[in-house]
């Protein structure tokens, strides 16, 4: 077994008993759940934060439209049942690939190619593999920030319900509009306290999908 080969098995045995079967097997479960969104709320102090926010909301929606968007794709490329996990679709394109298939790292990052020609099918799904990978690479510095990122943002805007008043005078809100600023800053609190753990479990997703391309070759 190559050093590549034992470093691959050995990341995703440490997946396997530390992120757990969700990370590795369900990673695509959530891609397409209607969530609500950030809006602005018209104060300036608030609004700096709630910008970063939605920044990072969509950061973890389109990381995980990609996994989707390429567990969709394999499957399309290889007639697979629909219902089969990103890591099963990934598995079954290792299967297709019938041993055509070699990994190298790039920046950490598996690099997946054929090597030898292979059905016009499985060039597709591969295709589709080397896109995600490249987004995932490109992001995962990021994706990886976010968690403690996010737990500041959490402190920090629950605080604006009690200050929200003086800082509505401020940027020159009428009273009569404060309880519509309240009722968007109240949902933008609770889609900004979700964020640490939809950024520790894209991180976990992410792990695992690259350590998943990294088993690929044989």
């Amino acid at each position: 077994m190559t050093t590549l080969a034992r470093v691959a098995r050995a990341v995703i045995l440490v997946g396997v008993l530390v992120l757990g079967p969700a990370a590795m097997g369900k990673e695509d479960t959530k891609d397409t759940e209607e969530a609500p969104t950030i809006e602005m709320c018209g104060i300036p102090a608030f609004d700096t934060v709630f910008a970063r926010v939605a920044a990072i909301d969509e950061k973890l929606t389109t990381t995980g439209k990609l996994m989707g968007d390429t567990k969709r794709a394999i499957q399309a490329a290889l007639s697979l049942d629909s219902s089969l996990s990103l890591h099963d679709s990934l598995m079954s394109l290792k299967e297709e690939a019938a041993g055509k298939l070699t990994v190298r790292m790039t920046g950490g990052v598996p690099k997946l190619e054929a090597t030898d020609a292979v059905p016009p099918d499985v060039q597709e799904a591969i295709t589709a593999v080397q896109r995600m990978v490249r987004g995932i690479g490109a992001s995962m510095t990021e994706l990886k920030g976010i968690p403690e990122e996010a737990k500041g943002l959490v402190t920090e805007a629950a605080a604006f319900p009690r200050r929200i008043r003086e800082e509505a005078k401020s940027a020159s809100i009428k009273a009569s509009q404060i309880p519509k600023a309240l009722k968007v800053v109240k949902q933008n609190i609770e889609i900004t306290a979700g964020l640490p753990e939809r950024g520790a479990i894209a991180v976990e997703r992410t792990t695992a999908v690259l350590a998943t391309v990294g088993e690929l070759a044989p």
